[in-house]
């Protein structure tokens, strides 16, 4: 088995055990039964757990917030004076974590139970993961929300966009349960993403709930942590 696989397996192996028990309840020897290694291997790929946390976190959110920028900067080169549309800049957030979950198969509910029980961990690690990966994402999606809602003021914009990450997590983990009448359980897809789009839309665009003095100050790096 070379290198690249033995790190793989081990990746692997700790998403699904961190996902099922979480990072205080996983044990590198757990990792190690799990993914078919000896302890030795993991203290030589990773060196400790939390590293092994964090490399399982990059695997997956480095390349969607990679695509939420690209996608970011294609609207924002295409637009006219006024800047993208608001359901364009919501879209190009939500976009790639839907279509990574969709890609991922059956793969997909574990990742998803896994990011519901990092952003429910107080460990040190995950606000270091948060802070590395989502500042920037942050700072750039407030900044387009902002030119597309002058009416709102940046703290607003975040405590929305802190919102609106919580509906898109419910809606990766949770609509599997979500049952119609007619259709049976609802399957995420390109139309799930429309009506989520349109739904947040919404909401982004409703009056503002009180004066911008009054409003609490939401980091940038809050707001994109889910």
């Amino acid at each position: 088995m070379s290198t690249n696989d033995t790190k793989d397996r081990i990746i692997s192996a700790a998403e699904k055990l961190f996902a099922e028990r979480g990072f205080a309840g996983t044990s590198l020897r757990g990792v190690t039964s799990a993914a078919g290694v000896n302890l030795a291997a993991v203290h030589y790929h990773f060196g400790t757990k939390d590293a092994l946390m964090q490399a399982v976190f990059d695997r997956r959110i480095g390349p969607v917030n990679k695509q939420r920028l690209e996608r970011l900067d294609q609207i924002e080169a295409a637009a006219g004076p006024d800047g993208p549309d608001l359901e364009e800049i919501l879209e190009a957030f939500m976009s790639p974590i839907m279509e990574l979950k969709r890609d991922l198969e059956g793969e997909g509910m574990m990742w998803s139970r896994f990011i519901g029980r990092v952003y429910t961990e107080p460990v040190e690690i995950v606000e270091t993961m948060i802070r590395d990966h989502f500042e920037e994402v942050g700072r750039r999606f407030v900044a387009a929300l902002a030119t597309a809602l002058p009416d709102l003021s940046e703290s607003e914009i975040a405590e929305r966009l802190l919102f609106s990450i919580g509906a898109l997590s419910h809606t990766l983990i949770d609509l599997h349960q979500i049952v119609t009448p007619s259709q049976g359980a609802v399957q995420a897809g390109a139309p799930t993403l429309q009506h989520l789009v349109a739904f947040l839309a919404a909401a982004f665009r409703a009056p503002s709930a009180q004066p911008a003095e009054a409003h609490r100050e939401t980091t940038v790096t809050e707001a994109v942590a889910s």
